[in-house]
């Protein structure tokens, strides 16, 4: 399957960016499946006075998933929604309906505006099932290997990383193939770009693949749209390889253990 990367301005405008994500699908006709990054439906901030969030019954939205139901896509994309308890930082998938996942681990400063979510949910396509690590969860080991547990065949990592954290450059290259590798799994990193509010995101895009080989990589600053080929068999291949390291786990040893917080 093809999955087109799409890398927008960080923006608070919902018509604005949906007409934009829009316009970069139509131009890859033969992809059916976009991902985009953290609250890049909604455009992101963490300063409780500027909060711009959607609900799940807005007509705007509810354009989009029609859109999406007309031409057959499947959608990724970041959003803060408004719900009957509350906000939360959370990611869609758009196809026939509109499922969500509620980031689980919020940052510092996130912690004053959402609501944490309680569930590592996988989103199950025809093709592949994809798990979810929104920024921050994305350095976590344990959320990827859960997720390679529940069958997850790749997890896309959407980000809303401004430039004081640090270029998605030299970072992701630090720890994202050892996702990959060490669960057997897809990682594809989609970042924010732009200016807002006087915050500068700095943008990136990457796959990767269930050997831990970076397959595309992108780290320019404007809005633009990558495609990258994903093959489940390579994922089912190391199932059933020696490199299956989630098989050759003594859980025994080490589940439930106590946690040492330094």
């Amino acid at each position: 399957m093809k999955i087109g990367l799409i890398q927008i301005n960080n923006s608070f405008d919902i018509s604005k960016n949906i007409k934009k994500i829009i316009n970069f699908m139509e131009t890859k006709k033969e992809v059916t499946h976009f991902a985009l990054g953290e609250n890049a439906l909604t455009g992101y901030t963490s300063d409780p006075s500027e909060l711009n969030t959607i609900g799940l019954e807005d007509e705007r939205l509810l354009s989009l998933k029609a859109y999406c139901q007309k031409n057959d896509i499947h959608l990724f994309v970041g959003a803060a929604l408004k719900l009957v308890d509350g906000y939360y930082n959370s990611y869609l998938y758009i196809h026939h309906t509109i499922q969500v996942y509620h980031k689980t681990h919020l940052g510092l400063r996130e912690k004053k505006l959402f609501n944490a979510g309680d569930d590592l949910n996988v989103f199950h396509t025809e093709v592949m099932n994809f798990g979810t690590c929104i920024c921050i969860e994305s350095h976590i080991p344990d959320i990827a290997q859960t997720y390679a547990l529940r069958g997850a065949d790749c997890l896309v990592m959407p980000f809303a990383s401004p430039s004081p954290c640090g270029l998605r450059k030299t970072l992701w290259h630090k720890y994202l193939p050892a996702r990959a590798y060490d669960n057997g799994i897809y990682i594809i990193a989609v970042n924010l770009t732009g200016t807002l509010k006087g915050m500068t995101f700095t943008g990136g895009m990457m796959a990767i693949n269930p050997k831990g080989q970076i397959i595309m990589s992108y780290f320019g600053d404007d809005e633009t749209i990558r495609v990258v080929d994903l093959n489940k068999q390579q994922v089912k291949a190391r199932k059933i390889g020696k490199t299956n390291y989630l098989n050759r786990r003594r859980y025994e040893l080490y589940e439930g253990s106590n946690h040492v917080i330094y």
